[in-house]
């Protein structure tokens, strides 16, 4: 693809440090003024190639995507032969806690602690899930956090009555553990909770069914929204249930935005808070148009429009 010379090591070295000291987001903006047909395509956080992209600019004068629209990629000399891996689920999650384990045992918790003092930032809540009851309670001790989140159900939802009966004795007894241990359990809703058996939605089966003293709610407002449910009057449904309040906002296409740039409405959402109990608004989003400091910002400045922040 390229016949003159394109790689510098001192060049790319340099666009590693500027990565490690500010961020790979002033590389983008970078790229984004010199080569946006590249920068379009690549995510914002993806440095390695939002770096090579800046190292060929730089040594050869030429955007990436010159070179790759000159291509073309039409000439393929080779056979190519795509091999994809599937892992059983329950052998991939418990390989995921054993790397978590690991991150705690090698400082993961002092770590954060650390960055959460410096920035005079208290932990409200986690999503650490149903992990051992004393490596959640210590974990969440160290951090001085009261509030325990399930961010999925552990091994998946329900889908029957049966499996119904065991996932609201299991949240109950969990609740009760950590109540014991001066915590709290929430559970985090996606739209899939809002799937029915026997004509209700599995989210109401758990609210309905566990003892609110034991089992709290963590509303993700987009989610339910995307479910085709109204946030706020869902919110009204059960009091004094969802201490800590996931706002999030979709465009009617699907796609994830920022607070305020979508389809969900905020202001009777913001009206019914008081009812469901909520004492934290956690802004949540899980992927960006933009660098994801910028849509942090952009939500921040519509809370503050809207005297919520």
């Amino acid at each position: 693809m390229f016949r003159e010379n394109s790689s510098d090591p001192e060049v790319r070295n340099e666009l590693h440090q500027i990565a490690e000291t500010h961020g790979s987001e002033r590389l983008y903006r970078n790229l984004k003024q010199i080569d946006p047909a590249t920068a379009d395509r690549l995510h914002p956080n993806d440095t390695f190639r939002i770096i090579r992209a800046l190292e060929v600019h730089r040594v050869t004068g030429i955007p990436i995507s010159d070179f790759h629209n000159r291509h073309g990629f039409s000439d393929q000399p080779y056979r190519v032969l795509k091999i994809g891996l599937d892992m059983d689920r329950k052998i991939l999650y418990d390989r995921i806690d054993r790397r978590v384990d690991a991150m705690i045992q090698e400082g993961l918790v002092e770590e954060v602690k650390q960055l959460l003092d410096e920035l005079s930032l208290p932990c409200v809540g986690s999503h650490t899930g149903d992990r051992d009851l004393d490596e959640v309670v210590a974990f969440h001790k160290a951090l001085d956090c009261k509030s325990v989140g399930w961010p999925v159900f552990p091994g998946g939802l329900p889908k029957n009555e049966d499996e119904l009966k065991a996932a609201i004795e299991r949240l109950n007894a969990r609740g009760a553990d950590y109540k014991k241990n001066g915590l709290r359990l929430y559970y985090h809703n996606h739209s899939r909770e809002f799937e029915l058996i026997n004509g209700k939605a599995i989210l109401d089966w758990f609210y309905e069914n566990t003892d609110p003293d034991l089992v709290k709610a963590q509303y993700d407002v987009c989610w339910i929204y995307h479910a085709g449910v109204d946030p706020a009057e869902y919110m009204r449904k059960y009091p004094d249930r969802c201490p800590i309040l996931h706002l999030k906002d979709i465009k009617e296409d699907g796609t994830l935005t920022e607070v305020g740039n979508g389809a969900v409405d905020f202001d009777p959402i913001f009206a019914a808070s008081e009812f469901a109990g909520v004492e934290w608004y956690v802004v949540e989003q899980d992927r960006w148009e933009r660098p994801s400091i910028e849509s942090a910002r952009i939500s921040l400045e519509n809370l503050k429009s809207w005297g919520i922040a």
